[in-house]
């Protein structure tokens, strides 16, 4: 099938041009819900999570931290948060697209739905779609006091998360394996997972410059398009110069096409904005059209 985008070679200082009149600076906008005080433990991962599309309120300004995450809900926003923001869908069945994509890809387990997800659940879960940090080797150990009794995976996971910072336990030495997750458990637990997946930083708080958040963006968009059968490479963009920008490349290749993005923006700002290398130039694209087309054309 014939390529549906070639790279050009463009002298560099047109490139810079062409990709400086096209940028377009998006800021996430946070939340602010009435049943959040600013002085909350959660506030800042609420605002987070909310602001990057990965948990919605429950209406009337409301967050409701308090209730608890369903294993359906669970598996929308890791949905949210790989593949697309735009499935919010309503009706009995508004799950089903993203329930139906987790468990493609985490077998060993059988999704219910409507079940309040626990917080062994989500350890799991956040383990299976984040990346390794030490071999599965080391399942045996747990620092928890009431998890004796897990099996090896169940312990992996949860220090797994412990190491990621995802999780810290109680102060009594216990994580509560089956204690139902609460939205506000969820909101940290899932931004701190959705931080470091695209910005390969321990905590959402942490400051990043520009040149680590186009890295981080650009392969963690390369990780998704393996998963989707693409070949992919991200690397430093070679037209980089002291322009006040700074870009990433990625290129994805596979039977239907080659695809060139880049990932980048002003040094002094703190967005990144996604374009992708046609045969008319440059055309601006956002995060979730990136992750649209790559699924479009896979394999």
């Amino acid at each position: 099938m014939k390529r549906f985008f070639e790279n050009v070679n463009v002298r560099s200082s047109t490139i810079m041009a062409i990709i400086t009149l096209m940028c377009i600076m998006i800021v996430p906008a946070g939340a602010a819900f009435q049943d959040i005080p600013q002085s909350s433990w959660a506030t800042n991962y609420i605002d987070y999570a909310e602001a990057y599309g990965l948990i919605n309120g429950i209406g009337d300004g409301r967050f409701a931290p308090n209730a608890t995450l369903t294993e359906a809900q669970c598996c929308q926003i890791i949905y949210n948060g790989l593949v697309t923001k735009n499935t919010q869908a309503t009706g009995v069945r508004w799950y089903t697209e993203a329930v139906d994509w987790v468990q493609s890809r985490w077998r060993s387990v059988t999704i219910v739905p409507d079940k309040a997800a626990t917080r062994l659940f989500v350890a799991e879960l956040l383990t299976e779609f984040g990346p390794p940090i030490e071999p599965r080797t080391s399942y045996n150990y747990n620092p928890f006091t009431d998890c004796n009794m897990l099996s090896n995976y169940e312990s992996y996971a949860i220090n797994s998360c412990r190491k990621r910072g995802i999780i810290s336990g109680y102060q009594d030495g216990t994580f509560r394996p089956y204690n139902k997750l609460t939205r506000a458990e969820g909101a940290k637990m899932f931004s701190i997972w959705y931080h470091q997946e695209f910005y390969d930083t321990p905590d959402p708080a942490k400051a990043m410059s520009l040149q680590q958040k186009a890295e981080a963006e650009a392969k963690t968009m390369g990780r998704y398009a393996q998963s989707l059968g693409w070949k992919a490479e991200a690397a430093p963009w070679p037209y980089n110069h002291n322009d006040g920008t700074y870009w990433y490349q990625l290129e994805a290749n596979n039977q239907n096409g080659t695809f060139e993005f880049l990932v980048g923006g002003s040094i002094s700002g703190t967005d990144t904005w996604w374009h992708i290398v046609t045969q008319d130039g440059f055309k601006n694209l956002s995060k979730e059209s990136v992750k649209a087309s790559l699924a479009k054309w896979a394999t």
